[in-house]
């Protein structure tokens, strides 16, 4: 029998119907990868506010943070890890003792060495949740799917080391606090988070897009979780971009108005939320009782003769600096009353208590 094959038309046909429907499920598909992202990056939050409150829970309500102190021991002399981590010389250099105890136990680091000018609370205190919770370092549940960056080191640390990444903050094959990069995260803690210090010296945000520490006279973590008035309403954490909405870019970092980005919240709650939301923030140091209209509530006072440090809040390259605060309105990073005060869902309150 004579077997007739498709003709020219006819395959030309299946072709077209064939790339039409790759072109109606493409757009599908990218859809889902991206709510697959975003359900695996709110679920990441969600487990570290777990953390907290079974860490508040056991260590009588204190939050997850750095407690070393000057001048003690907290490791055994028998201890590899623990070499060279002993007798800090002030609460600052204690944390960063801490810091590098941590990596090189949970991440295999023997050697890593302290940092000398980190100030870890802010961008590191998920290391106290992931050694409290015996985590093997470095591990992919405090990187958002969506930081391509981070991913990548995370994975590969010491190949980070070697250059096979880019970007890259420098490598450094023997011991070093460089070494200290890949086992960062994409989400970071609000500053009434660890922050206990008084009046004038609390951390603040700067109109340079720099954070103001005050190394002397600041006091930092043993903060309550008691101290949160209203759970639902303040944000404990957050992803420090808008990373899933929209077509990315580094513009929409979260201090920008129309951010919007995973927060989560001291009740445990998740959930994304856009700046426009959120009240505007509030100078840390001014009169937290000033009317909203005040210049308490425009951009952050210049800080005080004390000696400070001023720190890049986004100092890397895969987080270029930017304005800590657009139209004077730094957002959830310096909330009115710290932590009885309200982020979403209600108005400032006015509060003397931080």
């Amino acid at each position: 029998m004579k077997r007739r094959g498709f003709t020219l038309i006819e395959l030309l046909v299946v072709i077209a119907i064939i790339a039409l429907l790759i072109s109606i499920l493409l757009p599908a598909l990218g859809e889902a990868r991206k709510a697959g992202k975003l359900a695996k990056c709110i679920s990441n939050m969600r487990g570290l506010g777990q953390a907290t409150q079974t860490y508040s829970s056991e260590f009588k309500e204190m939050m997850p943070s750095f407690t070393w102190e000057a001048g003690k021991t907290y490791v055994s002399p028998g201890d590899p890890n623990g070499a060279g981590l002993s007798n800090a010389p002030d609460d600052w250099a204690a944390s960063n003792y801490q810091l590098a105890y941590i990596i090189r136990f949970r991440g295999d680091r023997p050697g890593m060495p302290p940092a000398a000018n980190l100030f870890p609370h802010l961008t590191y205190t998920h290391l106290v949740m992931q050694d409290y919770m015996a985590q093997t370092l470095p591990d992919k549940t405090v990187v958002c799917p969506d930081d391509a960056n981070r991913v990548r080191w995370n994975a590969d640390p010491k190949g980070y080391d070697q250059g096979l990444y880019q970007p890259n903050f420098g490598t450094s094959v023997a011991a070093s606090e460089l070494w200290r990069h890949p086992y960062g995260a994409s989400y970071r803690v609000v500053p009434a988070f660890i922050d206990r210090s008084p009046t004038p010296y609390r951390v603040m945000p700067n109109t340079s897009g720099t954070i103001i520490i005050y190394p002397t006279l600041s006091r930092y973590g043993k903060r309550k979780i008691s101290d949160v008035a209203q759970p639902s309403m303040k944000v404990a954490m957050y992803d420090t971009f808008g990373r899933h909405f929209g077509r990315f870019d580094y513009r929409q970092w979260q201090g920008t108005e129309f951010s919007k980005q995973p927060l989560l919240f001291f009740d445990n709650s998740v959930v994304n939320r856009s700046n426009d939301k959120c009240n505007y923030g509030f100078d840390p140091n001014g009169n937290q009782n000033a009317p909203v209209n005040s210049p308490n509530s425009s951009p952050p006072m210049p800080p005080p003769s004390a000696p400070y440090y001023s720190i890049p809040y986004v100092p890397s390259p895969i987080e270029p600096t930017a304005p800590v605060a657009v139209n004077g309105r730094p957002y959830f990073i310096a909330t009115r009353g710290g932590l009885r005060g309200i982020d979403f869902g209600g108005t400032d309150v006015r509060s003397n208590g931080y």
